[in-house]
């Protein structure tokens, strides 16, 4: 069958099935696919953009990949969630902004979150994406259920970075945000002997407020402030798993 009716029926056929084995035998097709199929992303019809860029996502090679990072900048959301996950498994870096923001709006975050983790395969990269998931804490606009999700991003990169942050969602002022963090740093069993002292998201959170006032010495920390935290000893890392016991333990 040509591309061009194979593209076609990929963008008209609306049973799953069916729709699936075309995808298949598109990306199998040859070359001109992704160009036909980026002309469906055009399309006024959702459905038809929707098909048009699970196509593209399952088609291998270079036009494939280019034409997906230029869906990155649609303006139907759903095009570019579909884009964005495609290009972090194929290790493009463009992504992440995209992701970062279908985690915080919880749209598809379990998989946005894997594709961070397969994006962050080097240090430098995992140090990236964990210092923009950081940034992202630091807003007052982020709320609880979003923290609960970016801490389950931050449990997917590795490196101190990420450690760090979850450190202080673990002191979260909301506790399921709080018992989050703590169940994912002992499930993945981060080392926190190392983390370095400096600006947290807590800290950065706190300053973007217009309320905030430091206390009095010897006076505790004001309502709503985040605790601050960073262990740096072995001392300080028995303490932290206490902590995380003790919020599990916690009815």
């Amino acid at each position: 069958m040509p591309v061009e009716a194979l593209v076609e029926a990929v963008l008209s056929e609306t049973e799953p099935n069916v729709a699936g084995a075309l995808r298949w035998a598109l990306a199998r097709s040859g070359d001109g696919g992704p160009a036909l199929l980026a002309k469906g992303l055009d399309s006024p019809v959702a459905a038809v953009r929707e098909r048009a860029v699970q196509s593209l996502a399952e088609m291998p090679g270079d036009e494939a990949t280019a034409q997906l990072r230029h869906a990155l900048a649609h303006t139907d959301v759903v095009v570019r969630g579909y884009a964005a996950l495609a290009l972090g498994t194929r290790g493009v870096a463009d992504a992440v902004p995209t992701l970062i923001d279908m985690i915080i709006e919880g749209k598809n975050d379990t998989d946005a979150a894997d594709a961070l983790n397969a994006l962050a395969s080097d240090t430098a990269t995992a140090h990236q994406i964990a210092t923009k998931l950081v940034d992202h804490l630091a807003h007052d606009t982020t709320e609880a259920p979003a923290r609960g999700r970016l801490a389950q991003a931050l449990a997917a990169v590795p490196g101190t970075t990420a450690s760090r942050a979850l450190v202080e969602l673990s002191h979260d002022e909301d506790r399921a945000v709080a018992l989050t963090a703590a169940y994912l740093l002992s499930a993945t069993r981060r080392t926190v002997t190392d983390l370095s002292r400096g600006a947290t998201y807590a800290a950065r959170r706190a300053e973007r407020s217009q309320t905030y006032h430091h206390p009095p010495k010897g006076d505790s920390e004001p309502p709503g402030r985040l605790p601050q935290h960073h262990p740096n000893t072995a001392a300080d890392d028995e303490t932290t798993v206490v902590h995380f016991q003790v919020l599990l333990q916690r009815p």
